[in-house]
């Protein structure tokens, strides 16, 4: 008999959940492929979504998003949209960038990196033209109210309509109706940190603005950090003539994403404020695009602010029949560079406990497969969410210590990793001298 597995949101985890595991069903030979239902609030063709997925996002090999598309067959159709982009981490002043420090990461194979950006919304598209493609059902429209778990298992709309399902994957991100209506209780923690942004046209740029792309910026993407400390500007390469920036800062409160919107509301006015005044500690055309989230601009498109918030990751239910994914179980704030990358792997992983190989004609138990998934990935998701709170603290630090130590780590690692003629002689020496005072030490180790 076929099984009913229900997906909650049809965000880049669930879409991807959905094909990775009729896809893995399909390999393994199941007698009965199972039956995957895709449940969305939003209409297919809702604007909002398109206006709400505008931003890019990389897709990392660190983390293995790039394996997790590769899994389900949609890296070629993915790989059409994107583009390739090397991370970095800057320091500047009021007058220049004067630091800057390309990350050549590397993976524990040894191999560097691979950063691909993509608009959230074309890789929506890859990622849902998949899942028709292998078979999921949608129900677009279709808001999550509460879910029953008893004897038989069901998700209830706010329609009042119901589905009964053997499982239930909440992949409704980090504000997940699953999560809500099981866990009322349950809260995000607040990180005190905003984000506030948008994509920036140069074309249409005022007159007083460079309109040429910084050559740092060129084919990048990362963080600027003024010596003054508070802030951090998180600035992306979109593509021809457009770029994201994203300003970073501690605040005492969550405001709403829309607050900018809002001509005469005091937090508005008080946020504006506070934009101008960190504008001044970054150099053109950084805190020309800072003041632009401050005005109607044609060169900005409509500000967003982000408050950012997390969680650690969220187990399965007691009976393992409701399972969670994706910014539903662990939410991140952007500083994390991961949000998409760990919704990826969740869905692959996820399915591959539930569908672990060809010898299985028929699905595992799906209690012990969802316990399974947990204890695989809890860690690791653990570990990001962990870095991402230490990151903050670095970016935004104010106090005389914390800011000392972060401005002379960006210079001493900038000075390893791209040094200048003088810096080449200064470290060469230091090396030396430190290689004099070892193997002085070892010789005299051996004499006595």
């Amino acid at each position: 008999m076929s099984q009913t597995i229900v997906v909650c949101g049809a965000g880049i985890a669930g879409l991807t959940f959905a094909s990775a595991a009729l896809l893995r069903a399909k390999e393994a030979g199941l007698d009965h492929i199972p039956r995957v239902v895709v449940l969305e609030k939003w209409q297919v063709d809702d604007p909002e979504r398109q206006t709400s997925y505008s931003h890019s996002l990389s897709v990392r090999s660190d983390i293995d998003g790039i394996s997790a598309l590769k899994a389900i067959g949609v890296f070629t159709d993915f790989e059409s949209y994107a583009t390739e982009s090397h991370s970095f981490f800057a320091q500047c002043n009021a007058a220049a960038v004067d630091v800057k420090v390309d990350l050549a990461r590397r993976t524990g194979s040894g191999k560097a990196t691979k950063w691909l950006r993509v608009q959230r919304f074309h890789l929506w598209s890859v990622l849902y033209a998949a899942a028709k493609r292998h078979g999921a059902e949608f129900r677009f429209g279709w808001e999550v109210a509460n879910v029953v778990i008893g004897a038989k298992l069901a998700v209830i709309g706010t329609s009042g309509e119901s589905i009964e399902c053997d499982l239930i994957v909440a992949a409704d991100g980090h504000r997940s109706a699953v999560r809500r209506a099981l866990c009322p209780s349950e809260q995000l923690h607040w990180l005190k940190t905003l984000l506030v942004g948008s994509t920036i046209t140069l074309a249409q740029l005022p007159e007083y603005v460079d309109r040429s792309m910084p050559e740092y910026v060129c084919g990048h993407h990362g963080f600027v950090l003024p010596e003054a400390g508070g802030s951090s500007l998180f600035v992306a390469d979109e593509g021809p003539g457009k770029l994201v920036v994203g300003i970073g800062f501690s605040a005492e409160a969550p405001v709403s994403r829309d607050v900018l919107q809002r001509a005469d509301d005091a937090v508005a006015v008080a946020l504006r404020r506070r934009l101008t005044e960190m504008a001044a500690a970054y150099p053109a055309p950084l805190c020309d695009y800072i003041r632009l989230l401050c005005v109607e601009s044609a060169a900005a498109s409509r500000p967003f602010v982000v408050s950012c918030q997390d969680k650690l990751p969220h187990g399965p239910t007691a009976d393992g029949r409701v399972v969670f994914i994706g910014d539903a179980s662990h939410a991140v704030s952007p500083f994390s560079g991961a949000g998409a990358n760990m919704a990826l792997c969740d869905a692959v992983e996820l399915a591959a406990c539930l569908f672990p190989s060809e010898r299985h004609r028929q699905i595992v138990d799906v209690p012990q497969a969802t316990r399974c998934f947990f204890a695989i990935t809890a860690a690791a998701r653990t570990a990001v969410i962990t870095r991402q709170r230490r990151v903050i603290h670095f970016f935004h630090a104010r106090d005389g210590a914390s800011l000392f130590l972060r401005n002379t780590l960006l210079t001493v690692v900038g000075a390893l990793l791209h040094p200048t003629g003088t810096q080449k002689v200064i470290i060469g020496g230091t090396v030396a001298a430190v290689l004099g005072m070892v193997s002085l030490a070892v010789i005299r180790a051996f004499v006595r």
